[in-house]
This record gives C-alpha cells, sequence and structure tokens, in this order.
C-alpha cells in the first residue's frame, strides 16, 4: 500500500510553505502560546483537504471540463480569502496568551469552534482542489498511478496525517524552544507573512485578468 507513504510525503511537503492562510493561523497561534487551538485548527484543515484531495482523485477534472469558468470563480474566491487575512494580520497586534484553555463540563472551550475554523478555511478556498489536481497530473505524468479504490484511500488519508505531522512538529518546536525568542520578534515574523499573503492574493487576482 505504497498510497499511504505517498500522500504523507505529499501532504506534508505541501504544508512547508508558510504562505497559506492555515499556515500563518498556526504559527500565530504557536507563537501565542495556544497550541491545543492550532493543533485543533490543524486537524480541521486536513479534514477538508483530504475532501479536496479525494474529489481531485475522483473527478476534479471533468468538471473543469463541463464548466469551463469554474476554475476562475475558484481562484478569485481564493486570491480574496488570502488578501482579507493578509490584510487582517498586517493590522492587527499579536498579544502573548497562555498555553491552556479553561476547563468548562469536562472539555476544553472552543474545540469545535477550532476544528470548524480550520475545516472552513480550506473549505473556502477550493483553490486547493485545483493544485490537488495539478500535483496528481504530476504524478501522472512521472508515472505513478493510483490504481484502485483502497490505493486511493489510503492516498488520500496519508495526506492527511502528513499535514497534522508537519504542523503537529512546528507547533511542537514552538512550545519547546519559542520562549527564547523575544515576542516583538515573532509579531514582526507575522506581519512578513501577512504582507505576503496579501502580495500572493493580489499576484493571484492579477493573473485572473492578464
Amino acid at each position: 500500500m505504497w498510497g499511504l507513504p505517498l500522500g504523507f510525503l505529499m501532504g506534508w511537503i505541501g504544508s512547508v510553505p508558510l504562505a497559506g492562510p492555515v499556515a500563518v493561523l498556526t504559527f500565530q497561534r504557536g507563537m501565542t502560546g495556544r497550541y491545543r487551538e492550532g493543533f485543533l485548527l490543524v486537524a480541521g484543515a486536513s479534514l477538508m483537504e483530504m475532501v479536496y484531495c479525494a474529489g481531485a482523485v475522483t473527478g476534479h477534472d471533468y468538471l473543469v471540463s463541463r464548466w469551463p469558468h469554474l476554475k476562475l470563480v475558484l481562484e478569485g474566491l481564493g486570491a480574496l480569502i488570502m488578501v482579507a487575512l493578509g490584510i487582517y494580520f498586517l493590522l492587527v497586534r499579536q498579544t502573548p496568551r497562555a498555553e491552556e484553555a479553561p476547563i468548562e463540563n469536562g472539555r476544553r472551550r472552543g474545540v469545535k469552534r477550532h476544528l470548524l475554523l480550520g475545516f472552513s478555511l480550506v473549505a473556502l478556498n477550493p483553490t486547493i482542489l485545483i493544485n490537488w489536481s495539478a500535483a496528481l497530473a504530476a504524478l501522472d505524468a512521472a508515472g505513478v498511478h493510483l490504481t484502485g479504490s483502497g490505493q486511493s484511500l489510503s492516498f488520500v488519508f496519508g495526506v492527511g496525517l502528513g499535514i497534522v505531522g508537519w504542523f503537529g512538529l512546528v507547533l511542537a518546536l514552538f512550545h519547546r524552544i519559542g520562549h527564547r525568542f523575544p515576542f516583538h520578534a515573532f509579531d514582526r515574523s507575522l506581519r512578513v507573512l501577512g504582507g505576503v499573503l496579501v502580495a500572493g492574493g493580489l499576484l493571484a487576482g492579477i493573473k485572473l485578468f492578464v
């Protein structure tokens, strides 16, 4: 079942760039000591990304060929989300916060909220579907084909594990060594990432009209 390790590798590598909304929000959670919130956000995001990956495996090309303008709509929506989130990080000053969340009725408050936030961020950025279609096309071109439902399912599951694995490592590093760095350096880093989001979103939007 090589679909599982292949999916894990692609999910891991695809999560490394810090230019996406989920990556920036996870960075923020780790920077401000909200490690559980960050992990819940990533868990929700990975679930939706698995859905998009499964969609790419089963029939994205059919949808785009049937509705040619769908790709433009999806790319435009993704660009708007990047710009909006980037502006938020440019304007809002981050403040440190304790790791532990209060306990109420035996459960940590806000579990569903953070899971839903991560899920929604990916759901509202359907360009991820296009990215997975491109990745699968590259695999096909390289002679790597997902054959059978079992292999496809293990690939999708591996993608989710790879995403959670990478961001889990990032949050663990924040938890272990984050306190050694001055907080203002983290705050400036987040503003830089916000600028990257705005620039990337604007560039993606301009490319739609060129």
